[in-house]
């Protein structure tokens, strides 16, 4: 099956992701028409990543962004890249 949509990842090309994921949180709120999934991760650099440049990049599909908090503070819009496809946090 050839999907356009995914781009093959080989052995060789493997780096160590820039952050780890300590813990996952979600909660879902299920109604009638739709629902709503809070997510609340902790996340840390990962000391062995080369590429580490302190930007956290998410992926999801049909999501609708509400908004994002770090350390209990709202990170503003221009800190955000939001795209179809993924949510990438500026260092």
């Amino acid at each position: 099956m050839n999907n356009s949509k995914f781009k093959a990842i080989h052995r060789n090309d493997y780096q160590p992701p820039e952050f780890l994921v300590d813990t996952t949180d979600l909660l879902f709120r299920l109604e009638e028409k739709r629902t709503k999934v809070t997510a609340r991760s902790r996340f840390r650099k990962n000391e062995v990543s080369e590429d580490n440049n302190g930007d956290l990049t998410l992926y999801g599909e049909n999501l609708e962004l509400v908004g994002v908090v770090i350390d209990g503070d709202e990170v503003d819009a221009g800190r955000m890249v939001v795209t179809e496809r993924e949510l990438q946090i500026l260092h």
